[in-house]
């Protein structure tokens, strides 16, 4: 998706997996693993 084109696919992700209420423990463990495995380390980051 290119930068600044995210929106509607963002929209579409929490109308589609986020919009219950079962789905907010979803939402802390989806964040915790882009956090842990897919956000570069902050030595990546400096490179």
């Amino acid at each position: 998706v290119r930068f600044g084109n995210h929106k509607r696919y963002q929209d579409w992700f929490q109308r589609q997996y986020l919009a219950t209420p079962e789905s907010q423990s979803l939402r802390c463990d989806l964040i915790r693993f882009i956090v842990g495995v897919i956000h570069p380390t902050n030595e990546l980051l400096c490179s």
